[in-house]
């Protein structure tokens, strides 16, 4: 059975997504299907092709958001949030705050987590990302998870190595422990002709096999999102019903 083409256009998808009555990103992947012509990832496959955002793709008004980091802050200490955590559980009590203010105000003054709510950032941990490694080896701690249930042991360790770090050199997880990076199959034709070899059939096959090939990587459609992802059923070569 040949599979129709997608709506070429963003305008179209989101007319397409109109008529059915589709309003928020989790009823769009229950109900996607109804539409042979609509894509399972729609913010990838229209990236280029004038994608805005899920608010406008389901034809919601875009909120007007805090266009400073300082009126951020401001609005952060209104409702008198405290963590990072909290922030991702409460924010939608303002709708002048982004989901992600570390991106959204990544032009725009942000300077960490613990600035934005009105914290010092801690002097006692490692100044740089190098000491942080060094301590890291100390301790011969091997994987992020590990990482998170010890790095108490050592005081001078941060919680979120990954934000304190993003401008002091930080690379990834595999180089501040001390591993070498995975180098994965350049081109997401290769990675489906390595998935081919191996006959891996589904999703959930895959996640409990693409260890056998060292350069599959454990998330695929976020690695070749870039790359040339359309979805799974053409990542396994299945026809769509």
């Amino acid at each position: 059975m040949r599979r129709l083409k997608f709506y070429p256009t963003y305008e179209e998808a989101k007319r397409a997504v109109a008529v059915i009555n589709i309003k928020s990103k989790d009823e769009y992947k229950k109900r996607y299907k109804e539409d042979p012509r609509l894509p399972s990832n729609p913010n990838i496959f229209y990236k280029d092709k004038g994608w805005m955002g899920s608010l406008d793709f389901f034809g919601k008004p875009i909120p007007d958001l805090y266009s400073t980091y300082e009126e951020a802050k401001r609005a952060v200490k209104r409702l008198n949030i405290k963590t990072s955590t909290e922030y991702l559980k409460r924010y939608k009590e303002d709708p002048g705050f982004p989901s992600n203010p570390k991106q959204f105000y990544k032009d725009k003054g942000w300077i960490g987590w613990f600035n934005l709510f009105g914290k010092p950032t801690p002097v006692f941990l490692y100044p740089t990302y190098k000491e942080a490694k060094r301590a890291i080896k100390r301790l011969n701690i091997k994987t992020s998870t590990e990482y998170l249930k010890r790095y108490k042991e050592d005081p001078r360790l941060p919680s979120e190595p990954n934000n304190i770090y993003a401008d002091k050199g930080w690379i990834d997880w595999y180089d501040f422990l001390g591993k070498l990076t995975p180098v994965f199959y350049p081109t997401y034709k290769e990675t489906k002709q390595a998935v081919k070899r191996l006959n891996i059939k589904t999703s959930t096959e895959y996640h409990k096999r693409y260890k056998e090939d060292p350069r599959l990587p454990s998330n695929p459609h976020k690695y070749y999102k870039d790359k040339g992802w359309i979805d799974f059923f053409d990542f396994f070569r299945k026809e769509k019903k």
